[in-house]
């Protein structure tokens, strides 16, 4: 049963005082005291504030602004408050009228841009950022003037929270497709765990709530005592910066009532065991899992112990358990047309929609399809029994805690980022911020015995969860409804007798020694200088080697990508989809002798190869491409051989793929998305496979013996694929291993590949209108326009002009916010160099409110005669400019990665490898005057193509 908090009011006193003062609370042990490199302290009206020097190249800083509040301080009729007052913020406040993080003269001034700006809302906390070039004292003042302006100067008056309601509806409308899904998820935490709320009557709520309560709710929460600034990076002087946050936040009056609010955490733990179904509205497809199991063992001593070293070691022991049972769970799903997902996750602080949800538990989630919810649950009941009567494996010990100790290592300790999420998680939770913290945990993860896991997992698991959640579809009826019914079965197969875990290993090898000496590497080549210091070589059956050695990050990185110049247009246009996802059914197949399981297994034991290694078909094109250690692309190597030598075909294995990825697909459906896919339709791009309705029907559509026959085809005929690699390697030593794999490709004496139909689309102006899909309903519009011209001549001058062209777009979109205060949250405009189809685009995509769509269309097409006629703020253009210029250095141009993007370019499509240098001057050169040039070549109406979804009903 649950256990309750030991604390008394007086305890919960001290360790609230505790939090505060970074004080010793008496019987501690004396390492949870502040970690002593850090400036702390607490003015007089109870702001907290830390900063903190490290040395770093960074030439910025971060500065954080953190308040105590959340969408887990929201009582029921507060819904989505925190997150109202976050948006607040970046509207006109009382020292930035205009704004902060659109005004674009400001932050220009500041040497800053609107990515130097943001805020998030948590659970427990919100999140202001702001991050200055630390040599900017103008800059660094002005982010604690921001501050100070959170903290009591946003804007609450009736107008300004009322234009926020619908952009606030417009952001939660975003994920339309998926609503009743996760309205049926916050239902039932809502009914699970106390101080959650559920979304089932957001839309309602959106329209109605009174403009007071939000006023009242910024009253309560944005108080002193409930803040914290901190300030961390490379600073001059820390005195300096400490006197900045004296002089601008001390004088911030505290609340001199009480803070009423709910223990949450005590009303979790003492609360009787739960047993909660709740039925989603959503009308899923058979082919989903549409049931959802939840089983909740709550750990109170985590919470109990987290301002101590203690509980953080007890959390680790809940981390450990976690990742054991997901190993678990995954090699007893590792089978085609498995009966569930599932997966464990300690809520506390996980990294994902679980955290916080309870506070503190380990939770397991069971995910089903219709009439299999006793088997999944019967599986998983009997892997936690597996764990708890014979314990943790010792593989699985060292294998975990190595996971979990590189975790913790990952953190440097002289990153910004470390140290801005020490103080943030100190703050909100209490989480203990002691010095050589890290190295503690390490120290104690690495002496950890198997008996110690062992002891807590027998705690953890030493009866039925506590509490248990169901979400069914509409109108379903299981015997699992009833709590009686499912205790009374998860009791009896508990009982039930079970044998000790077996781990399946991957193979050790993908060729044996005798496949590998049966391979030639004496093959005749021919070799030449190639271009920008490339080597190039002809092997004996017809490959071409294009090498190019340089130093990588990592700095024994290599990067292969072997590609022929036909793909799915080489096929008839009915076997459009089949060839696209051809890749995809071999792969999820296997290759060779091994099944998809087992190459799972073998890349699992890799150091760089475990995400597998993939083929890929697109529409004029076939190949793979890779990242790979020196050390292991043999291996690479041996790997690609089997998958042009020996595809594996299994039909059980492609009717689990449709299934899996008609999941996927559904998961991706929006009007968002529908957009996109649209233009590509009406514009004939096959550039990209559909992401929303489309893909439905196009998955449906692959045939096993087409997607087979079309990946043969294309993945023979060796003389059609050029190979590049790059990397730190000696060429001497690498030639012979890609001779033997690469060289010994067979040729198959296939016909040669032609396109076999063209792409066209109609010139512009065209305009369409589309209703919406049948997987949602929307109560909103959706608006889609481009501006589509085919590339001349391979033009990188013109590809970068047009990218600053898109973001000056983008920039000017912001105004349908800043000055028309429209009801807008996704919108955007961006460009995109479309090789595969052989044009550019410029795209303008906004989620609108039906009311405001004339406003909308309207305002972009003034915007785009402002950007023809030249009337460029020269802010924006130079936060432009700023925003690209790393992306420009010579540094970057000659990273790996873009002297292979620049080589592949070169031999793929015949563009000139152009000197960094030049493309680095070429960039600087730019003005406003080439912006405007480039607008009045694309903004014509011929190229012109635009798209509206239009909603049932208007909202009123």
């Amino acid at each position: 049963m649950k256990s309750i908090l030991k604390y008394s009011v007086i305890i919960y006193m001290i360790f609230a005082f505790t939090i505060l003062s970074g004080q010793t609370p008496p019987g501690e042990a004396p390492d949870i005291a502040l970690n002593p490199t850090v400036k702390y302290g607490v003015l007089e009206n109870g702001l907290t504030y830390f900063i903190k020097k490290i040395e770093t190249q960074d030439p910025k800083l971060e500065m954080g602004f953190l308040v105590r509040t959340g969408s887990y301080k929201e009582e029921a009729h507060e819904l989505d408050f925190a997150h109202h007052i976050e948006h607040l913020a970046f509207r006109e406040t009382k020292n930035f009228p205009k704004g902060l993080n659109q005004n674009s003269e400001l932050l220009s001034s500041l040497d800053m841009d609107t990515y130097d700006v943001h805020a998030k809302t948590g659970g427990l906390l919100t999140y202001y950022f702001f991050w200055p070039k630390r040599e900017n004292l103008k800059a660094i003042k002005t982010g604690v003037d921001w501050f100070r302006d959170i903290a009591d100067g946003l804007d609450v008056s009736q107008s300004s929270t009322e234009r926020e309601r619908g952009v606030l509806l417009q952001e939660y409308l975003a994920n339309e497709a998926n609503q009743d899904v996760l309205i049926a998820e916050s239902k039932l935490e809502s009914q699970l765990f106390p101080c959650l709320n559920s979304y089932e009557n957001f839309i309602a709520h959106n329209k109605s709530y009174p403009h007071q309560d939000v006023k009242d709710f910024y009253k309560k929460w944005y108080r002193p005592d409930q803040m914290a600034v901190y300030i961390v990076g490379n600073i001059k002087n820390i005195d300096d910066l400490e006197g900045i946050v004296k002089e601008k936040l001390s004088s911030l009056i505290n609340s001199k009532e009480p803070l009423m609010e709910r223990i949450c955490n005590k009303e979790y733990y003492s609360n009787k065991p739960k047993f909660e179904i709740v039925f989603s509205k959503a009308n899923l497809p058979t082919y989903l899992n549409p049931i959802s199991i939840h089983l909740i063992y709550p750990d109170s001593e985590t919470i109990e112990k987290i301002n101590s070293l203690a509980g953080m070691k007890k959390k680790l022991k809940n981390e450990l358990i976690a990742r054991v049972l997901n190993l678990r769970f995954k090699v007893k799903e590792q089978v085609y047309n498995k009966i569930s997902d599932k997966y464990a996750v300690h809520t506390y602080k996980s990294n994902n929609k679980h955290s916080g949800k309870p506070k503190s538990a380990l939770k397991i989630v069971v995910n089903t399809g219709l009439n299999k919810e006793k088997d999944a649950l019967k599986e998983t009941v009997q892997i936690i029994k597996q764990l708890k009567e014979y314990g943790i494996r010792k593989d699985e010990m060292e294998k975990v805690k190595n996971i979990v100790v590189d975790k913790i290592l990952t953190k440097n300790e002289e990153s910004i980022t470390y140290w801005s999420t020490e103080m943030m998680n100190h703050f909100a939770y209490g989480e203990v911020f002691s010095d050589q913290k890290n190295s503690k945990l390490k120290k104690y993860l690495e002496n950890l015995t198997k008996e110690e896991v062992n002891a807590t997992i027998d705690s953890v698991f030493s009866q039925i969860p506590d509490d248990i959640g169901m979400i069914f579809p509409k109108n379903y009826e299981s015997e699992l409804q009833i709590e009686q019914t499912t205790r009374k079965f998860i009791k009896k197969v508990l009982k039930e007798s079970v044998v000790p875990f077996e781990v399946i290993n991957g193979p050790n090898l993908i060729l044996t020694n005798n496949e590998v000496a049966a391979l030639k590497i004496n093959q005749e080549h021919k070799a030449r200088n190639g271009i920008n210091g490339t080597r190039e070589y002809r092997l004996e059956n017809g490959i071409k080697l294009i090498l190019k050695s340089l130093k990588s990050n990592p700095s024994d990185q290599i990067i292969l990508k072997g590609f022929r110049p036909q793909g799915a247009a080489s096929f008839p246009k009915e076997k459009l989809y089949s060839a696209l996802y051809a890749p995809a059914v071999v792969s999820y197949a296997g290759v060779g002798k091994f099944s998809k399981f087992e190459l799972s297994r073998f890349y699992k034991n890799t150091s760089s190869l475990k995400l597998g290694v993939k083929p890929y078909i697109t529409f004029d094109e076939a190949g793979i491409k890779e990242k790979v250690s020196v050390d292991e692309l043999e291996t690479l190597l041996q790997i690609v051989y089997l998958y042009f030598t020996n595809p594996r075909q299994d039909k059980l294995a492609f009717k689990d793929w449709k299934k899996t990825y008609l999941k996927i697909a559904l998961k991706g459906i929006n009007p968002r998305n529908d957009l996109i896919d649209f233009m590509g339709q009406v514009t004939g791009d096959y550039s990209n496979l559909p992401q929303a309705t489309k893909s439905i029907s196009s998955i449906k559509s692959v045939n096993f013996e087409d997607a087979h026959k079309i990946y043969r085809s294309l993945f023979s005929n060796p003389e059609e694929f050029t190979f590049i690699i790059t990397g730190d390697f000696e060429e001497d030593k690498i030639l012979p291993m890609l001779k033997k794999y690469l060289g010994n490709l067979p040729g198959k004496n296939s016909p040669d590949l032609k396109r076999k139909w063209q792409v066209s689309f109609n010139k512009g102006p065209e305009r369409h209108q589309l209703k919406p899909s049948k997987f949602y309903e929307t109560i909103n519009s959706y608006y889609a326009l481009s501006f589509i011209k085919q590339r001349e001549n391979s033009n990188w001058k013109e590809d970068i002009k047009l990218r600053l062209l898109g973001q000056v777009a983008n920039r000017m979109l912001f105004k349908l916010r800043s000055e028309k205060a429209l009801k807008l949250y996704y919108f955007s405009a961006g460009t995109y160099t479309n090789r595969i189809m052989d044009r550019n685009e410029l795209t303008f995509l906004v989620n609108i409110h039906p009311n405001e769509f004339p406003i909308v269309k309207q305002s972009i097409a003034e915007y785009i005669e402002t950007i023809k006629n030249g009337d460029i703020s020269d802010n924006i253009f130079e936060e432009i400019m700023i925003h690209n210029q790393p992306y420009f250095l010579v540094k970057t141009l000659n990273s790996q990665a873009n002297i292979l993007e620049k080589l592949y370019y070169y031999y793929r499509y015949n563009e000139p490898f152009i000197n960094p240098v030049e493309i680095h001057d070429f960039f600087e050169s730019l003005t406003k005057q080439d912006i405007q040039k480039i607008a009045r070549e694309y903004f014509r109406d011929k190229y012109l193509h635009e798209i509206q979804i239009e909603n049932e009903e208007l909202m009123n």
